[in-house]
């Protein structure tokens, strides 16, 4: 069943995936060459975080119940290809393989590599399974750090031109809907909020409706 893709929930979920990707890298690249076994505790965890958002990222665009899908699936089969490594679907599946392992299998991504220059270079298997482990994906970057930052412009260039292609043609949520997903996000939530500001602002939006944020330059 397709389920409905609004401009501003794609909007925030890839800034959302964006910034976790650039946050992990970022503190993954504050290790030197000199890394204690809790630095590399910590740069396996950075690391794992980063691969994870980015192929969460393209699965989200990717999720066959979304319009477009199979658009976007073609870009990433068609464009993400590298130097030595033609085969855009392969190179994928591969990244996914790695994913894969990282989270299913508990994979460490700090388990093998070396020190050039003072920075740490981690090594991936030549090859990724599938889910299954019948089918096997040839690397197409076999250094971590080189892998991410490939991985990151290629898919920033296809994320973006699909977003852009794309983004106009969905709909936007109507005032109703935004205020009924506010009302029921309010009357389910237990924990978060105190049960006397739940009813002011419940009551809130009865008078008022939805609560409106000016623009920052204003």
């Amino acid at each position: 069943m397709e389920i409905v893709m609004y401009k501003y929930d794609v909007i925030k979920s890839v800034r959302y995936y964006r910034e976790a990707i650039a946050k992990s890298l970022f503190m993954a690249h504050g290790y030197t060459g000199q890394a204690s076994v809790s630095d590399l505790s910590d740069l396996r965890f950075f690391y794992s975080t980063c691969l994870t958002s980015i192929v969460s990222l393209t699965e989200y665009l990717g999720d066959v119940r979304h319009p477009y899908s199979v658009d976007f699936k073609a870009a990433i089969n068609n464009g993400f290809v590298f130097e030595g490594a033609p085969d855009g679907e392969q190179n994928y599946n591969y990244l996914l393989g790695i994913r894969n392992m990282v989270v299913h299998r508990g994979y460490d991504l700090s388990a093998n590599g070396h020190v050039v220059q003072d920075r740490l270079w981690f090594v991936l298997p030549d090859q990724a399974s599938s889910i299954s482990g019948k089918t096997f994906y040839t690397s197409y970057e076999r250094h971590l750090p080189l892998l991410i930052s490939k991985t990151v412009l290629k898919l920033d260039i296809i994320i973006q031109s699909h977003v852009d292609n794309y983004l106009s043609q969905l709909s936007d949520r109507t005032e109703e809907e935004v205020e009924a997903e506010m009302r029921l996000s309010l009357e389910n939530d237990n924990f978060l909020i105190p049960p006397e500001i739940k009813v002011m602002m419940l009551e809130y939006m009865d008078t008022h409706g939805i609560p409106t944020i000016p623009p920052v330059n204003q």
